[in-house]
């Protein structure tokens, strides 16, 4: 349980600092010469469609993982952490075509509320995938455990994204020059940590 939760902390604030996730915001607030409070408002609601499909997603599986583990029981046992070793493994591999969403500038349309809109949809259609491998182990812990990680997850990626359009919107580029090293490397981190997860998991049930 501690190491479902601690994998998800991490892995959300990997995300949350991630690029993709609000340069197009940072990228249109300067673009239209926002307020910090508009621009953290929108935010607010492109990172809140984020979270919303990534959790609807995660309990879905979870309940599908539940299911699974009552009638095999050893789904519980090796399967499982097999699974999200073989999923980090993926996510190694994978890592250097890795992008949560992707917007053409030039190919955006010309009103402010349709390029919000774009963004909002983009981000709806774009969960966190690498999370949602943890709610496989969830589902078979508990109920609860799912939901702590989806609360987890969902503040700790709102209070990333916002916190960051923050920094960015006053003009501290950079202290995120530092950070711009995580969007090439999320892969590789993400697919350790459920590595590592799905090892520790293994052992945890063996013994």
């Amino acid at each position: 349980m501690i190491s479902i939760l601690l994998s998800g902390l991490v892995l959300s604030v990997l995300h949350a600092v991630i690029p993709n996730h609000w340069i197009p915001l940072v990228t249109l607030s300067k673009k239209e010469q926002w307020g910090l409070s508009k621009t953290l408002n929108i935010t607010a609601i492109a990172g809140g469609a984020h979270v919303l499909s990534t959790v609807l997603i995660g309990l879905l599986i979870s309940f599908l993982s539940f299911q699974l583990s009552k009638d095999f029981e050893k789904w519980t046992h090796w399967i499982s952490p097999a699974l999200l070793v073989a999923l980090g493994i993926y996510f190694i591999y994978q890592h250097y075509h890795h992008h949560h969403f992707s917007i053409d500038q030039e190919g955006n349309p010309k009103t402010t509320r349709q390029q919000i809109k774009i963004i909002v949809i983009a981000m709806f259609f774009s969960p966190c995938l690498e999370i949602e491998a943890l709610y496989i182990m969830a589902g078979q812990h508990s109920w609860m455990l799912t939901v702590w990680l989806s609360l987890l997850y969902i503040v700790v990626t709102l209070a990333g994204m916002l916190t960051w359009v923050y920094i960015v919107h006053q003009g501290l580029e950079k202290l995120n020059r530092n950070w711009h090293w995580l969007e090439h490397s999320s892969g590789i981190i993400a697919g350790v940590i459920l590595i590592a997860t799905g090892i520790a998991s293994f052992f945890f049930h063996i013994h």
